[in-house]
C-alpha cells in the first residue's frame, strides 16, 4: 500500500476513533444548533470553502425548523419536517416568479442535510428514527436550464447576434482603410462555425471543454444528435433542440455542409 493509501486510513481511524470519544455531557443542550457545532468541530474534514457552504445549507434548515417548531431541539427534527422543508425549498419563488432554488441546488443542502442527521442519529438516535432516511432527490437532466439562465428575450439577442455572425463576422473594423470600398472579411474566419459553437452551448447545455472536443464524425445530422465526450471520459448523445435553427435552416447541417465549402473544417 501506498502512502496515500496509509494517509488516507489512517484519517479515517482518526475519524472513527474521535466520533467515539466525543463526550455528550448530560447537561449539555439537546438543539440541533449545539449539535451542529460539534459537528464541524469533530466530523467535517473538508476545505474552508466547503464547511462555508455546508454551514449555510445547515443553518437555512435550522432557520426554517424554528419558525416551524419553534425550537431547534433535536427531538422535534422529524421525518415529517425533512419533507416538508424539501418541499419549501422546491416551492420558495422569487418576485419575478422563477424558482430561488435549482435542482442541483436542492439536491446538495439535502445531501448535506442527511450527513448531519446521520451523523447525529449515530449518536443519539432520534425518536422516530434518521429523519431524512426517506428523503428522495428530484431527478435533474443534463440539460441547460434556459428558463433559470437568460430571459426570452436575452436569449434571442443571444441567438440572433449569432445569426449575424454570417453577415458581419470577421468583417474588417478599419472603417478609415476601406471607406470607399466594402471591407474584407479576415482570413481563415469561420462564421458558420463559430455559429454552431454558441448554438451548441445556448440549445444542449454541453460544456465549454466538450463543445471544443467535437468533430464532424460527431455530428448525426439526419437525427440532429451530437456525441459529447464530458469529464473522465464518458461519452453520451445530446439533441440538438427542434427550434436551434438559424438563417436558412437547421445549425447543423450549414456547418457540416457550408454553402462555402472553402469555411468546412476538421474540429470546432
Amino acid at each position: 500500500m501506498g502512502a496515500k493509501g496509509r494517509t488516507g486510513a489512517s484519517q479515517n481511524t482518526i475519524r472513527n476513533s474521535e466520533v467515539l470519544l466525543i463526550q455528550l455531557p448530560k447537561d449539555a443542550p439537546d438543539g440541533l444548533t449545539w449539535w451542529a457545532e460539534q459537528y464541524f468541530r469533530f466530523e467535517v474534514t473538508t476545505a474552508p470553502s466547503s464547511q462555508k457552504v455546508q454551514r449555510r445549507d445547515l443553518e437555512l434548515f435550522l432557520r426554517y425548523m424554528r419558525a416551524e417548531e419553534k425550537t431547534d431541539a433535536r427531538v422535534a427534527w422529524t421525518p415529517r419536517l425533512s419533507r416538508d422543508f424539501q418541499t419549501y425549498l422546491q416551492r420558495m419563488l422569487r418576485e419575478g416568479g422563477g424558482r430561488v432554488w435549482s435542482d442541483k441546488t436542492i439536491i446538495r443542502m439535502m445531501a448535506h442535510l442527511k450527513t448531519f442527521a446521520k451523523w447525529v442519529h449515530k449518536l443519539r438516535p432520534f425518536p422516530l428514527g434518521n429523519p431524512t432516511t426517506k428523503i428522495k432527490m428530484p431527478g435533474i437532466g443534463t440539460g441547460l436550464e434556459i428558463e433559470r439562465a437568460l430571459t426570452p428575450a436575452e436569449r434571442r439577442k443571444v441567438l440572433d447576434a449569432a445569426d449575424l455572425l454570417l453577415v458581419v463576422g470577421g468583417i474588417s473594423r478599419d472603417r478609415k482603410r476601406y471607406k470607399h470600398a466594402e471591407r474584407p472579411r479576415r482570413k481563415g474566419y469561420r462564421p458558420y462555425r463559430n455559429r454552431a459553437v454558441v448554438y451548441a452551448l445556448m440549445e444542449t447545455g454541453m460544456r465549454r471543454a466538450a463543445v471544443t472536443k467535437l468533430n464532424l464524425d460527431d455530428i448525426d445530422v439526419r437525427r440532429k444528435l451530437l456525441t459529447v465526450e464530458e469529464k473522465g471520459g464518458y461519452t453520451h448523445s445530446v439533441c440538438s433542440a427542434p427550434h436551434a435553427v438559424g438563417q436558412g435552416g437547421s445549425v447543423l447541417p450549414d456547418w457540416v455542409f457550408p454553402r462555402n465549402h472553402a469555411e468546412r473544417g476538421g474540429g470546432l
